[in-house]
């Protein structure tokens, strides 16, 4: 949510991520939707990493996909946690 506020504040183009990609875990097919399009890049926000992030990570590196790991939003947390408070919800 704090990546949103400060992109809706700071006029950056945001939108959902609609489009997916296909990932097998287990012989099973799965959709792995991205988090968000800014400015015409792909964005996923990992705030941390789980064994789905394991087979998602292939497609992050071959679709070329930014990725902000919590070291990344340090100031866009300290954006929002000093305007905002550290409840955003």
């Amino acid at each position: 949510m704090a990546y949103v506020i400060y992109c809706l504040e700071h006029n950056i183009n945001i939108q959902r991520c609609s489009k997916y990609f296909i990932y097998t875990r287990d012989g099973i097919e799965h959709k792995y939707y991205p988090d968000f399009i800014v400015n015409n890049e792909i964005i996923e926000i990992k705030g941390y990493e789980n064994e789905n992030w394991k087979f998602k990570l292939a497609i992050v590196k071959s679709e070329h996909i930014k990725v902000l790991y919590k070291k990344d939003m340090k100031d866009i947390l300290n954006y929002c946690y000093e305007k905002y408070g550290k409840d955003l919800t």
